[in-house]
């Protein structure tokens, strides 16, 4: 998603899982959006191409119970998927991945770029209505476990309706992000990007989320409502039900922050990094606007 839509926003950049070696060749930048095929860093090494990785979200998420990989394993893991790749220029998703790992690789440049909303939400209404929520979603993968049953009863008491992966947000009043306590590392509790609380904040929905969420809480515009356990879970929805005032508040906090992570924004960000490491190279005088993004994406 990341790669594809950014990829949209300029007409001579272009997304794909599966390049050629010709479109490799007629690159300027090849940007690895989280892992790709062996074969396509080889075509790109062979044919002096600069390679850009993204590293949102490229660690292995099993979808059975794993166990807590602490902070040692995870250094030894990010820099070995990055190792394999040998980049020119690395993304990170956050503030904090990129903090932890830019001294590992001195020579090269390095940044973070957050995710962007989805694209659709543009078009929603802007103007705040009074109302009262009554649907809260989470959205994502089956991580939630142990909370489930508890997140489930907490809406029963308070007159909420618990929906998960909704058709559309724009259908649900909150958003809910947590994760089970067997789900949970240091990876992806520091490092998992922020695309739930862009999306929160693209549609301008009240956002619960556990407070071991880096990225959520380097997101925040002020409104974000975090807890820890059950009680706090069930104070933060308490007040979500009847305090009008914090909903004005939030939509006023989200309507002001929005901007930073529209589509166009963030492949802003892309762009003026990419030119950062064409000029680091020495090759900015021939950039020809053609960058690929994906899995081993290139340009037309």
């Amino acid at each position: 998603m990341r790669g594809m839509q950014i990829a949209a926003t300029r007409p001579d950049w272009k997304a794909t899982n599966h390049p050629s070696a010709a479109e490799i060749i007629e690159s300027d930048v090849v940007c690895i959006v989280k892992k790709t095929h062996k074969s396509v860093v080889e075509t790109s090494r062979n044919n002096n191409k600069l390679i850009v990785l993204d590293v949102v979200d490229f660690w292995p998420q099993p979808k059975v119970p794993n166990r807590r990989v602490n902070r040692r394993e995870s250094e030894e893991l990010v820099i070995g998927l990055i190792d394999e790749i040998r980049p020119d220029a690395l993304i990170f998703p956050n503030h904090a991945m990129w903090a932890d790992y830019f001294k590992a690789f001195p020579s090269i440049p390095s940044t973070f770029i957050y995710h962007h909303y989805r694209p659709a939400y543009d078009s929603i209404s802007l103007e705040f209505s009074p109302f009262r929520p009554r649907i809260l979603a989470y959205e994502g993968g089956d991580y939630l476990a142990e909370w489930y049953a508890t997140i489930v009863q907490i809406c029963e008491e308070l007159g909420l309706d618990f929906t998960i992966n909704p058709k559309s947000l724009e259908d649900v009043d909150c958003l809910l992000s947590v994760r089970g306590e067997q789900f949970q590392t240091y990876l992806n509790g520091n490092y998992k990007s922020n695309v739930k609380a862009a999306n929160a904040i693209g549609i301008l929905k009240p956002f619960v989320c556990l407070n071991s969420e880096r990225s959520a809480h380097e997101t925040d515009p002020g409104s974000f409502m975090f807890f820890d356990d059950p009680d706090s879970l069930r104070h933060q929805l308490g007040l979500l039900v009847s305090d009008l005032d914090y909903l004005k508040f939030n939509h006023e906090q989200m309507l002001l922050r929005r901007p930073y992570f529209s589509l166009e924004s963030i492949a802003s960000e892309f762009e003026l990094f990419l030119y950062q490491v064409l000029g680091y190279y020495g090759r900015g005088a021939d950039f020809s606007r053609n960058i690929g993004f994906g899995a081993g994406c290139v340009s037309s």
